[in-house]
C-alpha cells in the first residue's frame, strides 16, 4: 500500500495493488504502475524493511529516489543478532542508538562506529559488517540533507494496516473487498476535510505572545504549529556563542542544554538565509531551535519566507475542480453515483472554505445560483430531445452516504465498518526479539532484586509484564500532492513520500 502525509500530518492513501509474490519483477511492475498513476511523478523519498527484492526494483526502476530503510526493523534485527550483546552491556543500545542519529559529519560517525566495534569486541561481527556495507540508507548522517518529513520508521504503514482489518474480513470475495477498501479511503479523506475545516475556524494557543509564534500559527496548520512551537520553546534552552563573521554572513555555536555537542549555524544579514549542521529544516521542513535561537538574537521577527515550506501551511491545496475521466464507467447508474460523489466532495471543500468568511459566502451563493439556473436549462434541453429517467440519490448527511449506495443488484452493499470477530484461542500478539529480550532483562532484574532482600516479609507479587513497543511494518515515505485523486486498488506493501 502507497500511503503518505499530508499537511495536517494525517496518514493518506495514494494508492495500492494486490500481489501474487514478492519479487523483483512484480516489484518492477508496481513502481511502473504507480508512477503511470502519479503522471509521472516519482517519489523523492522512499522509506522500506530491509526486503531484498524490494531494494533491487527500487535501484532499477527510481535510481535517483532516496531510499531509506526503517530504523526500528535496524534494531529488531540488531535485537535479534547481538542478544548477548544487549543482555550483557548496558549501554551498547545507548552507542547503537548514537551511531544512528546523532552524528552530523561522516568522519565523527566512522570514528564512532570504529570505537564501538572495539569497546564491545564488535570487530569482524558478520550481522554489523553486512549492517555496515549499506550505512548510507540508515545513519542519519547520510540522510539529513533529503526532504523525509522527519519520519525514520514504518508507522505510518503499519497503522493503516491495523485500520484495514476494522472494514474488510477474510471471509469477503474480491468484489467485496474492494467495496470496504474503497470505504476506507473515503473515510480517510473525510478526516482530512474535518481537519481542513478546524484550521481554517480556530486558531491554535500560543505558549507565549511572541511575533514569530503569531506568524507561524497564521501559516502552519495546527499539527505543523505544535512542531514549530516545540522547536521554539528548545530553542530559549539553547546556549549560543558567536563564533566568526565574514562580511555580512555570521557563525555561531548552538549548544542544547543538557548536551554535549554543539551545532554550527550560519546567518546571512542579506538575506535571512540561516543554515544549520543539523540539517533539521532539509529533513523534515521546519525549522530547527538552533536556527531558531540565532534568528531570535538577529532581531528577526517573522520565518522567512524561504523557510516557510508549502506543504506544511493552512492554504497548500488551491481549489481546483477537474472531470476525472480515469474514473468513468461504462454502467450509467454506476457513472451517476460516481458523479454525485465526486459533486459532494467538491461541494463540500467549497463549504469548509467559503463559511468562515462573509464576502467568500456571497460569492459562492450568487456563482451557486448562477450554476442552479444553468443547470436547469440543460437538463431542460435535454428532456426535449430524449425521455430519460433521472436517478437522484438525494442524501441528508455524510452517514447516509457511507451506509450503502446500491445501485443494482450485483453489487454489494456496503453497510458500516464490520466489527473484527474474535479469534479462538491466544489474544497475545506473537512477540518479538527485541521485546523477549526487554522481558528476560526485567523479569532477571526483579529476581535480582528479591534475592537482596533478605529481611523482608515474601508476599505474592504481581508479574511484571513489560510495555510491548509501538508496532511497525515496511513503510514507504512519499509526498506528492497531498489528496491525489487516483483511482486505488488493494493492500500489500509499501508508502511513498513524495515532497513538494
Amino acid at each position: 500500500m502507497f500511503v503518505g502525509v499530508n499537511h495536517h500530518k494525517q496518514t493518506i492513501i495514494f494508492g495500492a495493488a494486490l500481489l501474487y509474490d514478492e519479487t523483483i519483477q512484480t516489484f518492477t511492475w508496481l513502481f511502473d504502475t504507480f508512477v503511470k498513476a502519479m503522471s509521472g511523478k516519482k517519489p523523492k523519498s522512499i522509506l522500506t524493511d530491509q526486503d531484498a527484492a524490494m531494494s533491487t526494483a527500487l535501484a532499477l526502476k527510481w535510481p535517483e529516489t532516496s531510499h531509506r530503510l526503517c530504523i526500528w526493523h535496524i534494531y529488531q534485527n540488531a535485537a535479534k543478532h547481538l542478544s548477548g550483546v544487549f543482555e550483557k552491556f548496558k549501554d551498547f543500545s545507548k552507542d547503537f542508538s548514537s551511531c544512528i542519529y546523532d552524528y552530523e559529519d561522516e568522519g565523527d560517525f566512522l570514528n564512532a562506529w570504529n570505537s564501538m566495534l572495539e569497546k564491545y569486541t564488535l570487530v569482524g561481527n558478520d550481522w554489523l559488517s553486512r549492517l555496515f556495507k549499506i550505512r548510507e540508507k540508515w545513519a542519519l548522517v547520510y540522510g539529513r540533507q533529503t526532504f523525509c518529513a522527519d519520519i525514520t520508521t514504518t508507522q505510518r504503514s503499519e497503522s493503516m494496516n491495523s485500520c484495514i482489518k476494522k472494514y474488510v474480513s477474510y471471509k469477503y470475495d474480491l468484489l467485496r473487498f474492494f467495496q470496504h477498501f474503497q470505504r476506507l479511503v473515503e473515510d480517510r479523506r473525510y478526516e482530512e476535510l474535518k481537519a481542513e475545516f478546524k484550521a481554517s475556524q480556530s486558531s491554535p494557543t500560543l505558549s507565549f505572545p511572541v511575533e514569530i509564534l503569531k506568524h507561524a500559527a497564521n501559516v502552519y496548520t495546527p499539527k505543523v504549529f505544535k512542531v514549530f512551537q516545540d522547536e521554539l520553546c528548545k530553542a530559549y534552552d539553547c546556549a549560543l556563542h558567536f563564533n566568526d563573521e565574514m562580511g555580512t554572513i555570521s557563525k555561531y555555536e548552538v549548544i542544547p542544554y543538557g548536551k554535549n555537542w554543539k551545532h554550527t549555524v550560519t546567518f546571512d544579514s542579506t538575506n535571512n538565509v540561516t543554515l544549520c549542521s543539523c540539517k533539521k529544516f532539509e529533513f523534515a521542513g521546519i525549522l530547527c531551535a538552533h536556527a531558531l535561537k540565532v534568528l531570535s538574537t538577529r532581531n528577526v521577527k517573522s520565518i522567512p519566507a524561504q523557510y516557510i515550506l508549502k506543504r506544511w501551511t493552512k492554504n497548500v491545496k488551491a481549489m481546483s475542480a477537474k472531470i476525472n475521466s480515469s474514473s468513468s464507467t461504462n454502467d450509467p447508474k454506476l457513472e451517476i453515483v460516481r458523479r454525485y460523489r465526486e459533486l459532494c466532495r467538491l461541494h463540500t471543500q467549497l463549504a469548509t472554505r467559503a463559511a468562515g468568511c462573509g464576502k467568500a459566502y456571497e460569492i459562492v451563493i450568487q456563482q451557486l445560483n448562477q450554476t442552479f439556473y444553468e443547470v436547469d436549462a440543460c437538463l431542460k434541453e435535454k428532456s426535449s430531445q430524449e425521455t430519460f429517467e433521472v436517478i437522484s440519490p438525494v442524501m441528508n448527511s455524510r452517514s447516509e452516504l457511507n451506509e450503502c449506495i446500491n445501485v443494482d443488484d450485483d453489487i454489494i452493499k456496503v453497510r458500516g465498518i464490520k466489527i473484527k470477530e474474535r479469534v479462538v484461542g491466544s489474544s497475545k500478539r506473537p512477540k518479538n526479539a527485541l521485546e523477549k529480550l526487554t522481558k528476560k532483562r526485567r523479569t532477571r532484574k526483579t529476581e535480582l532484586q528479591h534475592s537482596s532482600s533478605v529481611d523482608s516479609i515474601c508476599v505474592p507479587t504481581t508479574k511484571v509484564v513489560p510495555t510491548p513497543l509501538s508496532e511497525f511494518s515496511q513503510e514507504l515515505v512519499a509526498v506528492n500532492n497531498l489528496s491525489m485523486e487516483f483511482p486505488v486498488s488493494m493492500v500489500n506493501l509499501l508508502q511513498v513520500l513524495h515532497c513538494i
